[in-house]
């Protein structure tokens, strides 16, 4: 029998956008009843745990510093020994995780430490990343801090928060913003923090650990097309609070060599990981009988995974980008020459 992982949700989200406020709704409703909270305050003297009700004792605060730049020791630490603390007889005291970072937090680091941690891998499993935007400051907020655009863009799903306190064109406005950096995120508003919980946790991530994972709705390849279309029939970029970030996918009809793709994504992450905000794919091997799946964050590529079988009959190769200051035409290029470099090599 298969072992059952704890889903670890990150809550991230600019500075008073309401994670907290949506954090006290998750946790007072019945399905978050035996939630684990992990609150990263900046400073010396914590508060945010003190606006946060709690019916039990699984939280903690960890006020050392951002949790961007203690990731390898206080977090990694952290959720290695709750595993023991806070279980009884063996059996543990809580059935998942929530992370609410502060509101400068880069979530890139976060992310690469429960997907990549061999001491977690086999107890935790990253089941969403989701991200608060504020309606009433959106657009200072998002024309000035690039923490806010990244943390919209490598979001699983979205939140627009105090809808109650915004006109219709500026929510509207905030629309246009996600589904120009980040088209495949769906979007649900709050107000006072109140969101559907069930639709908010229903989509998930792909996941190895699922007998057939849905990898279609995961990589949703179609709206990055569909506003690549878009953007050059209207001749304009309809995304003007976030120009220096690109949403597209790529694809490829032909297999692709293994040791070419290899050299290929390791060259782009090593040299250009920094633009790369989120990256993933389904990719077909020239040496394969069935799909790669492929996922990384800006430098970090996580383990490959090669599925049982193809999940439908389309074998093309199809990766989704979410990048800073890099152009879909960099990507294609550098893979067409790389495949072009292998050919000649084998003549």
């Amino acid at each position: 029998m298969q072992k059952q992982l704890i889903p670890v949700h990150i809550l991230t989200g600019f500075l008073g956008s309401g994670k907290t406020t949506l954090l006290n709704h998750l946790v007072s409703s019945p399905q978050f009843s035996k939630t684990f909270v992990i609150i990263n305050e900046f400073g010396a003297v914590g508060l945010d745990h003190l606006l946060v009700k709690s019916a039990s004792e699984t939280m903690i605060e960890m006020s050392s510093g951002c949790i961007c730049c203690t990731i390898h020791s206080d977090l990694k630490k952290t959720l290695k020994d709750i595993l023991w603390r806070f279980s009884r007889n063996g059996v543990r005291g809580f059935d998942r995780v929530i992370i609410e970072t502060t509101g400068l937090a880069d979530p890139a680091p976060i992310i690469h430490t429960i997907m990549s941690s061999p001491e977690l891998c086999g107890e935790y499993e990253l089941s969403s990343v989701i991200a608060t935007i504020d309606a009433t400051c959106f657009t200072k907020t998002y024309n000035e801090q690039f923490e806010a655009r990244k943390q919209a863009a490598v979001a699983d799903s979205l939140i627009i928060t105090k809808t109650d306190l915004a006109e219709r064109t500026e929510r509207l406005e905030i629309e246009e913003f996600i589904r120009s950096v980040n088209p495949s995120a769906p979007i649900f508003e709050a107000t006072n923090g109140v969101v559907d919980i069930d639709k908010l946790f229903q989509a998930r991530p792909f996941s190895i650990h699922h007998k057939r994972p849905d990898v279609k709705e995961w990589l949703n390849e179609e709206v990055y097309r569909e506003k690549h279309n878009d953007h050059h029939e209207h001749h304009q970029n309809i995304n003007r609070h976030g120009k220096d970030i690109s949403a597209f996918c790529i694809t490829r009809d032909e297999p692709i060599p293994e040791k070419a793709f290899m050299i290929w994504i390791e060259f782009l992450l090593k040299f250009m990981g920094e633009g790369v905000l989120r990256m993933k794919g389904i990719v077909n091997i020239a040496e394969y009988n069935s799909p790669l799946i492929v996922q990384g964050v800006q430098h970090i590529l996580y383990p490959l995974y090669q599925m049982e079988e193809w999940p439908d009959s389309d074998r093309s190769s199809r990766l989704v980008f979410i990048t800073k200051g890099i152009s879909k035409a960099t990507f294609e290029s550098s893979l067409q020459s790389l495949a072009l470099s292998k050919e000649k090599l084998k003549r």
